[in-house]
């Protein structure tokens, strides 16, 4: 049974959800390509099903805007791109309900404004025993394709084993860059400091992003108008973000496989 409700989430956000359930938490340590890393699972090298389909595993380092004194520019992320308008469309919500057939878990979607209350993007949580899975709703909206013969659409997710709403407010974060600054996201990608904003003295605070690993399925989905290629934001340390920078990440998600890194402890040590 699923129940409408209505509410204002903190932290200045205008929220809502859209249905809430409680579930087993059964598909979240199944990995990908049977390759487990501490509690968890990697994907081998930054070659996702979005990165063949785009023809262009490419490594790209994103830089916040910084203010005078060498400070991050959070508030004001851009004043002159397009107003972003949410539309709640059946790819969304067949991406909701994959989600939840996927992680399970009692979930919600809550809306995330920016700081200007200009532009918003719906993002789905999930808590269970196992931490935080969250994940965006409607990026999939937007081409992230460097190739104009070629679209490619993406959602971004977080899993940590933290229980932590700060998470949620660094996946909005993520997706207003995308939305508002159009930067472009493919695995091997790396956003700096956005991970340091949230989570200060954090040895993690970069953000790289690589296919999903965790679930069976989740590189490629095919929704009812059209298919995604949703990737997953890791922190990693600047050590990490200097040695993915060499070759799209293989060499940093192997180092991973070989050291049995649980890249979902984002209290973790650098791997290197």
């Amino acid at each position: 049974m699923s129940v409408f409700i209505i509410r204002v989430s903190r932290h200045g956000m205008v929220g809502y959800i859209y249905q809430t359930v409680a579930r087993q938490y059964s598909s979240r340590t199944r990995c990908k390509r049977s390759v487990r890393v501490g509690a968890g699972c990697t994907a081998l090298g930054a070659d996702a099903d979005m990165s063949e389909q785009a023809g262009e595993p490419l490594t790209v380092a994103y830089k916040l805007p910084t203010l005078p004194g060498g400070s991050p520019l959070r508030t004001r992320l851009t004043d002159t791109a397009t107003k972003f308008e949410m539309t709640t469309t059946q790819a969304h919500k067949d991406w909701v309900s994959f989600l939840r057939n996927q992680i399970g878990g009692e979930f919600a979607v809550t809306k995330y404004d920016d700081d200007e209350r200009t532009t918003s993007i719906p993002i789905y949580s999930s808590q269970t025993e196992g931490g935080l899975v969250g994940a965006t709703v409607g990026l999939m909206d937007l081409d992230q394709s460097r190739n104009p013969a070629v679209q490619i659409r993406t959602e971004i997710l977080i899993d940590t084993r933290m229980d932590d709403a700060r998470g949620l407010n660094l996946l909005s974060t993520i997706a207003f860059y995308i939305i508002k600054n159009q930067w472009r996201v493919s695995p091997g990608t790396v956003f700096e400091e956005i991970g340091g904003m949230y989570f200060p003295g954090t040895a993690l605070r970069h953000i790289y992003f690589t296919a999903p690993y965790q679930w069976d399925g989740m590189s490629k989905v095919v929704l009812s108008d059209r298919t995604i290629f949703p990737l997953i934001a890791i922190p990693i340390s600047t050590a990490e973000a200097n040695l993915a920078s060499q070759d799209a990440g293989n060499a940093l998600e192997s180092l991973w496989d070989a050291n049995r890194v649980d890249v979902l402890d984002w209290n973790r040590k650098s791997s290197v």
